[in-house]
This record gives C-alpha cells, structure tokens and sequence, in this order.
C-alpha cells in the first residue's frame, strides 16, 4: 500500500527580496530562480522520482537571446528521494530540499537538476517506477520576463505541492500564508504569470515562437486541449482554432480538409476538445492548429505548428478525409441547412465550393450585425463540414451567410438555451 507522501514545490525569487521573505517567516531566500520542492511523511525506504517533461519546443538562455535549445539535457529532469524532507524548505544538511534551475545561472545550492523556458508535464512514480503517482499536471514558464530573460523581471515566488491523502497536488503563494492551498486538478496547467498575476507574458524573444507555439495535452478527462500562448507581434482580437480528422490509417494521397471549431478571445490560450476521446477506440487522428485573427483589418497571422492526437471520434458528421468524399468535386456552390436546428448547445453547417478562391461564413444577428465570423480564408474547392458551438450568443433567430466571389447564400438558424 502507498505511503502517505506531500510533496512541495516552489518557484523563488532573487535574494533583493529576501527582507520581505523573512519578515513573513515563511520561505527562506536563494540566490536565482528555482523550482524546488521536497516531500514528507515518506517512510525511509520508499523512493518518490520526480520527473518534470518537456512537451514540445523549448528555449534557453544565449548571450542575451532565447534561441530553441537543442540540449537534450534540458528536455526532461528529474529528482529522486529516498524518504522525507524537512516540512517546509532548506536548502542545506539533512532533508534538503531538491529541485530544478536555470542552467546558464550560478548553481544557488546542491541537489539540482536542468530545466529551460518550455512547457512542462510533472509526473512521479514510486519505488523506481514500479507505481506511478495518479496525479500529473503542466507548467507553462514560457515567459521570459521569468527569471530576468527580458526585460521586466518578476517575482515568481509560489509553492506546490503533492497532498497524497487527498490525491491532489496543491499550490499557493506566500502572500496566501501557510495553510491556504489552491487545489490543482489533474491535468490542470498552471502558468508563471497567472499565478504572480504579471499580465500577458512577452513571447517575442523566444526564437520562431509562433510556430512552435501549440501543445498537445490530456485536460485530465481523456479530451485533447491544445495550449498556445501570445503570438508575439501580430495584434490580436481573437484565436481560430482549427482541426482536421482523419480515418486510421491515413491514405496521405487525401489532402486533409481543416474546418474552424473554436474561437477564443485575445487572452485565452487553450482550448479542449470535448468531441475526441483520446485513447478509446483510436478510429481517428485529429489535427489542430491555431491562428490570430485582427479584426479591424480583417486579416488573419500565419499559423502555428499542428499537433495531433489518435483517439475515438465522439460525432458522426465529420469523418472526413474518406475516399469517397475525397474523389467527389462540388459541381455548384451550395450551404446547406444547419444540422440540428433549433439547436443547444452546437450545430453543424455544411458547405460546397465549385472552385476555389476566397470564401467568407460569418453569423449575423436579426439587426443585421456580425456576431460570428468562422470563415474567412482561401479555399480550395470542395465540400467543408463545420462544427458551430457559439458560447456567448443569446437564445434567438440568427442568420448565416457564405459569401464567395461568384456565390451569396444566407440561412437561418434558432438557438435555443
């Protein structure tokens, strides 16, 4: 049977802020920024490996510059103790407490391992691997102002830890006090910024970051959601999410058909997909990819890198990429009638296109005023099959219009909640 085991971590900050620490007389300081923890509660012959992983691209620190590390080193680290440390941090002598830094800083203390800026899975097992811990979660500390690699350094104190009574990991900050911990859900992300409250991190020095912007994750019930961040230069109103999926196996003759599935506002950097069931059946590989739209221009960035994942399609309507559809080619333009309709909380619009060119299929209120855009790109000709899933519309009558070149069609919908 497991031991009763609380494993801690935090994130501290420079030592300047050392008076302020200890006039709390909570956390101790340490020279540079680190991500430390310990356990407790842990009899003395059960070993805890600690394992944080990197999930996709991740940046170091180079004369100035965030240049995409090539350092396998960096990609995953790892902490292994035997037994328990002391209940609340130290940094020397027995029940040390261990951790993970910055490589290209001053090594602040023993029992250290390599991290980078990156996006981050922690994990844990018991008795070298033999038991793996239930609870995971992400840590997203792609924000350079983290540690000073950009202008605009922050505190990034705050504490984590694994309550293994409750099977839950938990965090707080120092100003929270001892005892006021915030429950993590498996599968949560938890962002530097966020929890330090220091506003949209800048991602302009991190080198080509939009394009390796966008992570796979588990959203803790088996659904894929998919994590970006700040597009670095473009203005942005909103993010368009996209997804293609295809049959297993695919046929890489079939060119895969992308369809828009979300928008999100400027300051929201995931989205879950609640219509795949990673694992289950795996029938079907879905691909996603993100791209910022500027609305009062009306122009959209490049897109970000595509991730996928295999797993069961939760709806029939889109299964798509088949021989079939694939060898058939629209002889007129065509949108059909929402499917269903009314509908609460999604529906599903199909549309052809006889050739290909610029198309636009945008939601209009009964005054006549845009509410929706899901559309609004170039085309090749074929046959799109969208998933509409409005989040912020009142119930009501609405009107949706494909607009191309040689083609104008408007159709009503009811929403009702």
């Amino acid at each position: 049977m497991k031991n009763l085991s609380v494993l801690l971590f935090t994130f501290l900050l420079p030592i300047t802020y050392s008076s302020k620490l200890m006039a709390q007389g909570d956390d101790p300081p340490v020279p540079n920024y680190l991500f430390i923890f310990g356990q407790v509660d842990v009899s003395s012959g059960t070993i805890i490996t600690h394992i944080l992983t990197a999930q996709g691209t991740y940046w170091e620190y180079d004369s100035g510059e965030l240049p995409i590390s090539t350092d396998p080193e960096l990609e995953e680290a790892y902490a292994v103790i035997t037994g328990s440390t002391t209940t609340e941090p130290s940094y020397s002598g027995s029940g040390a407490w261990k951790g993970f830094y910055f490589p290209w800083l001053p090594d602040p203390y023993e029992y250290i391992d390599d991290i980078a800026y990156g996006f981050y899975k922690l994990t844990y097992v018991y008795n070298t691997e033999e038991m793996p811990g239930s609870s995971y979660f992400y840590i997203d500390i792609r924000d350079c102002k983290y540690k000073g690699g950009c202008a605009g350094s922050y505190s990034p104190d705050f504490f984590i830890r694994l309550n293994d009574t409750e099977n839950e990991f938990q965090w707080r900050t120092s100003e929270m006090g001892s005892g006021n911990w915030a429950s993590i859900s498996t599968g949560e992300v938890l962002r530097v910024w966020e929890i330090r409250n220091n506003g949209i991190p800048p991602t302009t020095s991190f080198e080509n970051f939009w394009s390796n912007a966008l992570v796979m994750t588990n959203n803790g019930a088996n659904n894929p959601r998919i994590v970006w961040g700040p597009h670095p230069t473009f203005i942005t109103d909103n993010f368009y999410v996209y997804r293609a999926v295809a049959e297993i196996p695919v046929n890489p003759k079939i060119p895969l058909t992308y369809n828009l599935i979300a928008i999100r506002n400027a300051s929201t950097y995931e989205f879950i997909d609640t219509e795949i069931l990673i694992g289950g059946s795996e029938e079907y590989i879905a691909f996603y990819y993100v791209k910022a739209y500027n609305s009062s221009s009306e122009t959209f960035s490049s897109s970000t890198n595509v991730v996928n994942t295999i797993g069961e399609c939760c709806w029939a309507p889109h299964k798509i990429n088949s021989e079939k559809k694939a060898e058939i080619r629209p002889t007129e333009f065509e949108l059909k009638q929402n499917y269903p309709n009314p509908f609460n909380p999604s529906t599903n619009i199909s549309y052809s296109i006889a050739e290909d060119g610029f198309v636009k299929l945008a939601i209009y209120n009964m005054l006549g005023e845009e509410v929706a855009l899901i559309v609004n790109e170039y085309k090749s000709a074929g046959t799109y099959n969208l998933h509409f899933k409005p989040t912020d519309l009142p119930t009501g009558m609405y009107v949706y219009q494909l607009r191309s070149t040689k083609f104008v069609e408007n159709r009503k919908m009811l929403l009702l909640k």
